[in-house]
């Protein structure tokens, strides 16, 4: 008896670890030509603005929205829209794609997480002109409560902490101003 229930945890944890050691990342565009626009500024209008609605995972569409110099990624799910950051400073997409995180299934990820990159002007160089930081937005995924949980400004090896910090669901939300 004690070797059937040794057996039966040993296959278990080595399942479990299986799945725990199976996280990937998928990627999908957010470039224009690969989003359906939504609105976009006329030659009339006083500022430039667009909503593009991108092609996201799992039942999410991904938007990037602004104006005024100002584009964000916001999620939509459910026909909600969230809004994942809200940042002063001028800042713009700081890359065409976006990353997912998540356990493989049946062949597909199922992500739990995206990790997007904006280029931030919350700098001046010696001219007094904006400089543009990296930084990289860790989102858990949860349908409309979904959130930021971490950000990780320019530094090496920046990516690789994003993921770490995408791989630990259990943070909690931040609040990105």
């Amino acid at each position: 008896m004690k070797l059937k229930i040794l057996s039966l945890l040993l296959i278990s944890s080595q399942a479990f670890g299986a799945n725990n050691t199976d996280i990937q990342s998928v990627y999908t565009s957010i470039e224009d030509a690969d989003c359906k626009t939504i609105k976009v500024a006329t030659e009339t209008d006083p500022i430039d603005f667009y909503t593009g609605e991108c092609v996201g995972l799992d039942g999410y569409s991904v938007l990037v929205t602004g104006g005024d110099l100002r584009y964000s990624i916001e999620l939509k799910v459910d026909e909600k829209t969230v809004e994942l950051t809200h940042l002063g400073a001028f800042h713009s997409p700081g890359s065409d794609k976006i990353e997912w995180r998540g356990p493989v299934k049946n062949g597909e990820v199922q992500p739990y997480a995206l990790i997007f990159r904006l280029n931030i002007d919350d700098s001046f160089d010696q001219n007094d002109l904006p400089v543009g930081t990296d930084s990289l937005f860790v989102v858990r995924l949860d349908g409309a409560q979904s959130c930021v949980i971490g950000v990780v400004r320019q530094q090496s090896e920046m990516n690789n902490k994003a993921r770490a910090i995408a791989d630990d669901i259990k943070l909690p939300c931040l609040v990105v101003r």
